[in-house]
């Protein structure tokens, strides 16, 4: 009913502005995007929930981490223990880390014991593109896309041949120097990058929390990315993509002492803490023109993982180091078929993880297909998958296994007006730690099983592009960690919700380009009615651009309502809202060479995405970038 009372309120709004058919906004580009449909078409042809951070926007943000580039998209809270490099969760449509599936040029990146995907701290420089996928998406991309779907693309071969480089420095004794390589051809094209990031940061946690050091809390990050793709046939190539990535981050902790591991107490201590962690990724893969109306894309990947916890330059005795390892394959196809397109494809993985002593393997089997086209007025995706998991200990074995679906509807009576309407399953296995666990692991634990809606309304006119969804979605089965009266383990205790709009607007005024979305959401726990910890009843984003000569203007203002989260007594308290604002300022200095501002934070506001651990202080930093000619 809710639902009905917006609709009748914002509906008619669209008609203040005059309708002009195929309008859009100015100088804002309408992306391609391929993770909709696992090919590619124009945003604003998916009928999914969907947006896409450029190339563009990611040299202006000058972001030093992954994460930082997502804070502030459409759906997407984060919650991070410090500073850049420093633990972080992303939540997607008020769901978990858990689920939210995580991809890297086509690849799902690997889940840790716990189910959580390893956010791989991607330096941003090397991020050619970012799509994100809201709502359940587990008919397309998988067990656990019930949040969503992030998907990173790198940098390749495709830009303009010849030498990059970029230097930054700033606040709190920051570096950033990257250099690159590319050279292509009709045929084939190779790049290398190289890239090295360092701050000195500050004290992560509340120096008020017990048992804090005081001390800065410093991250450093070095990694090598390469990529080769050569016609090795007609319709035929060949290609290669390797990275190695190398972190070392130092941290707070009040007080936690590991020594009696599981029973952990809390005593003072002004320790020092510092983790560890490498990565490499090796994929091989082969893409193939086999008819007109088919195309094929076959891939190997290779991935590793390493991470080491230290405390006063000792490993910690107990759970200090972890390491993984994934071997996967993909294959995808298309066929063009009628006013339409067919995916289908097979993929399939296994992993295993080390902790301390402790082995834990994961193996996946999945098939997919789905079909997507405009028929008249009507844009249509349907999508089916089926998957397999097992999980497995030296002791025990659980497999599971789900078939999802999703169909979705979009009416155009004009091409400035477009209604759609989007429902979708998922489902999420239990984490092989959440299984085995020999102190607070369940074997019996059953899957989580998501339903979701949309319901969305997109119209242009002279103001730009207005977007309004309503989205609805439940899971039965809700895996937690249970209370005291259950033995402090996981189990299937409850169900969980969240309902909300997503508002978004784009365009472009007197040489002004704007984009502002907001989300109201309620996400909860429908058992003990409790909203989910670290997630916002509301939050926001407001970003303005303007050209002034040949000097480049922009802000963007990031706000969010109060956060449910723990106190240093592991209590729930409330986390108070923020609104914090970021400017940055571009001047070209010749054909290939920029000059960058960016001011972080910039009234210095103190606010936190994680209760206690303060979020970066005001910083100004400074880059020079060299880029090829075209």
């Amino acid at each position: 009913m809710k639902s009905v009372r917006v609709m009748a309120v914002v509906a008619p709004l669209q008609w203040l502005v005059p309708l002009h058919p195929g309008l859009r906004a100015e100088g804002l580009a309408d992306p391609v995007i391929v993770s909709a449909t696992r090919g590619e078409q124009q945003l604003r042809d998916t009928v999914l929930a969907a947006s896409v951070i450029g190339r563009q926007e990611i040299e202006r943000l000058q972001a030093p981490t992954l994460v930082d580039l997502l804070q502030g998209q459409p759906g997407v809270e984060i919650g991070r223990n410090g500073g850049p490099g420093s633990v972080s969760s992303i939540f997607l449509r008020g769901q978990s880390s858990k689920s939210v599936a995580l991809f890297i040029d086509d690849v799902r990146v690997q889940v840790d014991q716990g189910g959580t995907p390893r956010m791989l701290d991607i330096p941003p420089n090397q991020i050619e593109r970012i799509e994100i996928l809201r709502g359940n998406m587990g008919a397309i991309h998988g067990e656990a896309a019930t949040g969503g779907v992030i998907h990173v693309y790198t940098r390749s071969g495709d830009a303009a041949s010849g030498a990059s480089g970029s230097a930054s420095v700033g606040s709190r004794g920051t570096t950033d120097l990257a250099v690159g390589l590319r050279l292509g051809e009709s045929d084939r094209r190779i790049g290398v990058s190289v890239q090295r990031f360092e701050t000195a940061g500050y004290s992560a946690i509340d120096p008020g929390w017990p048992g804090v050091n005081p001390d800065r809390d410093g991250f450093r990050r070095t990694s090598v990315f390469a990529h080769a793709q050569g016609r090795i046939g007609e319709g035929l190539s060949l290609g290669v993509q390797a990275n190695a990535i190398r972190g070392r981050v130092d941290y707070d902790e009040y007080g936690y002492d590991y020594t009696n591991f599981p029973d952990i107490r809390l005593k003072s201590s002004l320790a020092t803490h510092r983790g560890t962690s490498r990565s490499e990724d090796l994929t091989v893969y082969t893409r193939a023109e086999i008819t007109p109306a088919w195309s094929s894309r076959l891939g190997f990947t290779r991935s590793n993982l390493e991470n080491a916890d230290f405390k006063d330059g000792a490993l910690l005795p107990r759970q200090g180091t972890s390491a993984g390892s994934q071997t996967s394959v993909q294959w995808t196809s298309h066929y063009l078929l009628g006013p339409g397109r067919v995916a289908f494809g097979v993929e399939g993985s296994k992993g295993a993880f080390r902790s301390d002593t402790t082995t834990y393997n994961r193996e996946l089997h999945a098939y997919y297909t789905g079909y997507s086209a405009r028929l008249g007025l009507f844009d249509t995706q349907i999508n089916l998958r089926r998957d397999a998991i097992e999980a497995r200990s030296s002791e025990a074995s659980v497999k599971t296994s789900a078939t999802t679906w999703l169909i979705g509807l979009a009416y155009r009576p004009c091409e400035s007006l477009r209604i759609g309407s989007l429902v979708s399953t998922s489902f999420r296995a239990p984490g092989t730690l959440e299984l085995f666990n020999p102190f607070y692991g369940n074997p019996t634990l059953q899957p989580e099983d998501h339903r979701g809606f949309d319901l969305s309304l997109r119209h242009t006119s002279t103001l730009g592009t207005l977007g309004l969804t309503r989205f609805a979605s439940k899971t039965r089965n809700a895996i937690n960690y249970g209370p005291a009266a259950a033995g402090f383990r996981f189990l299937n205790l409850e169900e969980v919700g969240n309902h909300g709009y997503e508002l978004s607007l784009a365009g472009s005024q007197a040489g002004w380009n704007y984009t502002f979305s907001a989300v109201w959401q309620d996400p909860r726990d429908l058992q003990s009615d409790q909203r989910l910890l670290r997630r916002a009843r509301a939050h926001a984003t407001i970003d303005l651009r303007k050209t002034v000569g040949e000097v480049s203007l922009a802000a963007r203002l990031i706000a969010s309502g109060n956060r449910a989260d723990y106190d240093q007594n592991d209590r729930i308290t409330t986390n108070p809202g923020f609104a914090v604002l970021h400017l940055f300022a571009a001047q070209p200095l010749g054909a290939r060479w920029t000059a960058r501002v960016r001011v972080e934070n910039s009234f210095d506001k103190t606010y936190a995405l994680a209760n206690g651990y303060p979020a970066p202080p005001r910083g100004v930093y400074f880059s020079v970038h060299y880029q090829p000619g075209s």
